[in-house]
């Protein structure tokens, strides 16, 4: 693990407390004008227009790019800095258009052949038939808001779970979104949602859950990159308690400006002592895998991840980084 703990604060944003809700108007506003405008463009045209926004950003924001740049050094520490300089551009330039092709969702889920193919899709849909229920593990990666229409044109139901953003406004205009492409919405840490994901695996469905960032849930220090990483344990926790099978998922850009999306087997993970209360010891193996595992999705596509995320922000004191060690020693 690297010896220098990972620090964004040079990269900290300085915002007056005042400007808070400005700066939530803002953001809705453009969300709401982009939805409108981008109505009119068609998907290529939205693709060029995020890669020109892409550019832009990557020139102006200095901070966000000091951010993936640093990212990327720790989690490919002998990546050459040209290829990892590399990544960094194309990173920009993804979710410039990300942004664009989120507001045309609607035109992607009536022409889903034609811009999207699927890989394995008989892994879903064969753990669906198992009528268990099914947890589907995804991340930040190339464009996941894609897997909505294609659940939804495959008639496989399902909730997905997704920030509650402190911006009201902004969070209703990305809730309705999804909710017209077939998501049964379910906020995270809401006061019901761990009854709503339960209600999923009851009714045999299936849960699309991210489990890539540092968020506010029950969380535990588990090696991401080599690197200990604040990481949510509901995902293992609920693998563990209900044996339901686990499968990951993927959507990436191609060159053409196209999507790939890709299943695969994780497996099942029932709890060997119990279901009702799974060992610490279990809850940390089932979550490093499932973080292994991300690591080798992201290398499919590394420039294509959420790198401006600050992913090590939460830093482990020495008890928790000694439980985290402990746990390490401990597998077998």
């Amino acid at each position: 693990m690297p010896n220098t703990p990972i620090s964004y604060q040079q990269y900290k944003k300085k915002h007056s407390a005042w400007t808070r809700h400005f700066r939530n108007f803002r953001d809705w506003l453009t969300l709401l004008i982009f939805n409108f405008l981008f109505q009119f463009l068609s998907i290529s045209s939205a693709q060029t227009l995020g890669k020109m926004l892409g550019r832009f950003a990557y020139r102006v924001l200095k901070k966000e790019k000091g951010i993936v740049l640093q990212n990327l050094r720790f989690a490919y520490p002998h990546q050459t800095e040209k290829k990892l300089e590399q990544w960094t551009k194309d990173c920009f330039l993804h979710y410039g258009q990300f942004l664009f092709e989120f507001a045309l969702l609607e035109q992607i889920k009536n022409n889903l052949q034609t811009y999207v193919t699927i890989k394995n899709g008989e892994i879903l849909k064969n753990a669906y038939m198992q009528n268990q229920g099914v947890i589907l593990l995804s991340l930040h990666l190339g464009n996941w808001e894609y897997l909505c229409p294609y659940l939804t044109s495959q008639n496989l139901p399902f909730y997905f779970i997704t920030k509650n953003y402190a911006n009201t406004g902004l969070n209703q205009l990305i809730r309705d979104k999804r909710e017209r492409m077939g998501a049964k919405i379910v906020l995270r840490d809401h006061e019901d949602t761990r009854d709503q994901i339960y209600q999923c695996i009851a009714q045999k469905e299936i849960l699309y859950i991210l489990i890539d960032q540092d968020t506010r849930v029950a969380s535990k220090y588990v090696p991401f990159f080599n690197i200990p990483a604040k990481t949510p344990l509901f995902a293992a926790l609920l693998a563990l308690k209900t044996g339901v099978p686990v499968v990951s998922t993927i959507c990436t850009r191609e060159e053409n400006g196209t999507f790939c999306i890709e299943f695969f087997e994780v497996g099942h993970f029932a709890s060997e002592v119990s279901r009702e209360k799974p060992t610490q010891q279990e809850i940390f193996d089932v979550t490093y895998s499932f973080n292994q595992h991300l690591e080798q999705l992201i290398a499919k596509a590394p420039a294509q991840w959420a790198w401006f995320h600050r992913r090590w922000k939460s830093r482990p004191n020495s008890e928790e980084l000694k439980m985290m060690k402990d746990h390490l020693s401990q597998q077998q």
